[in-house]
């Protein structure tokens, strides 16, 4: 997972990137599992998980996504700066975009003995 950070405004905002690589095996041989469908219904899937992880964080005010450690490490003097460091990933807005590359290959048909 790679976060690009945005630090034009008071707060922070975060896009996120992840590429995410993955197999697929189908009972039936004559069908085919891969489509477009498939793939884009995995990506929202993941992009859902994610959004579903920071709200959690917020919930519990835990920094799940590690995104002031970013800060920290990247940003020393911006972090430092910041008028509400305790809480600022907790704050709505600062999780701007997600974006999935997602790539499924097909591992051949399986049997079913």
């Amino acid at each position: 997972m790679r976060s690009d950070r945005q630090y034009e405004s008071r707060q922070p905002r975060f896009d996120v990137h992840v590429e995410v690589e993955g197999y697929v095996t189908n009972q039936n041989k004559d069908s085919t599992i891969i489509t477009n469908k498939v793939i884009n219904t995995t990506k929202d899937a993941i992009k859902n998980q994610i959004k579903a992880l920071f709200e959690l964080g917020k919930e519990k005010e835990t920094d799940f996504l590690r995104l002031e450690n970013l800060l920290y490490r990247d940003q020393h003097k911006y972090w430092k700066n910041l008028v509400n460091k305790d809480s600022f990933f907790t704050e709505d807005g600062i999780l701007d975009e997600i974006q999935v590359d997602l790539v499924l290959r097909h591992a051949g048909a399986g049997k079913n003995n």
